[in-house]
């Protein structure tokens, strides 16, 4: 037995040195964050995208707020850019489940017949 402890990834937000594994505030996911960016509140930008699909502007609780300023301000973007990215991915993401949904309906019909 070692006590080699695994190498934890550079943070991935900034890329410094991580302290550790941390839970995201923006959903269930984990990764590694450098002290600043944990201290700072930060997040990655597609952990805030993601967090933020299904949300329309001006429903998002106002706890998220310190996160959603320092992350834009971090990655140097604004409340537009996120609003667009959160779009868009909410589109992509329903165009990719219209298409999975219409191959399985495709495939109910090969494993069960069609009685047409």
């Amino acid at each position: 037995m070692t006590d080699d402890k695994p190498e934890i990834p550079p943070c991935w937000i900034c890329q410094k040195p991580a302290i550790g594994i941390g839970a995201s505030s923006m959903g269930a996911i984990s990764g590694p964050y450098c002290q600043e960016c944990a201290d700072e509140g930060r997040e990655p930008w597609f952990a805030l995208v993601a967090g933020m699909m299904g949300l329309e502007r001006g429903s998002v609780h106002e706890g998220l707020t310190p996160i959603i300023e320092a992350t834009l301000k971090f990655y140097d973007k604004t409340e537009d850019d996120l609003w667009e990215d959160v779009e868009r991915t909410d589109r992509e993401y329903g165009e990719l489940m219209e298409k999975e949904e219409k191959e399985r309906d495709g495939q109910a019909i090969e494993w069960f017949g069609d009685d047409d």
